[in-house]
C-alpha cells in the first residue's frame, strides 16, 4: 500500500506471517504518499525468532497518516514503526506480546508526530 497516492483506506485486514520484514507496510512512493488511514485491522503474529526472521507489525512511511484502533499481536520487531511520516497521528492501538520482545518506534520524524494512547501488553 502507499506509493504515490493520497487518502487510501486500509481497514478490516487480517495480516499475519509475512514473508518479508512487515505484516503491513505503507510505502512512501517517492515521498508522495499522503493521508493514508490504517484502522481497525488485526495484525500478527509477525515474524519468527528462528534465524532472526523478525518483522514489524505495521510500518508506515507516509506523511499525515492516521494509524488507529489496530490490534498488533506478537511482532518480533517493532509493533508500529514510523519512517519519517511527518504529521502522522497514532492513537488507540494495542500491541501485545506473548513470546518475544517488542518495541514501539518513531524513526526519523521530519516534523512532529502525534503519538497518543498506545496500549502495550506483555504476557
Amino acid at each position: 500500500m502507499g506509493g504515490p497516492n493520497s487518502n487510501q483506506l486500509i481497514e478490516h485486514v487480517h495480516s499475519y506471517d509475512p514473508r518479508s520484514w512487515s505484516c503491513l507496510h505503507v510505502a512512501e512512493g517517492g515521498l508522495h504518499c499522503d493521508g493514508v488511514v490504517v484502522q481497525n485491522n488485526d495484525i500478527g503474529p509477525c515474524g519468527s525468532d528462528v534465524y532472526q526472521q523478525w518483522a514489524d507489525g505495521i510500518s508506515v512511511s507516509c506523511r499525515s497518516a492516521v494509524v488507529r484502533n489496530n490490534m498488533v499481536n506478537n511482532p518480533t520487531d517493532g509493533g508500529i514503526v514510523l519512517f519519517g511520516s511527518p504529521g502522522t497521528l497514532v492513537e488507540d492501538n494495542t500491541i501485545w506480546v506473548v513470546n518475544v520482545g517488542y518495541d514501539f518506534l518513531s524513526y526519523f520524524a521530519w516534523r512532529p508526530t502525534n503519538l497518543a494512547r498506545i496500549h502495550c501488553l506483555a504476557a
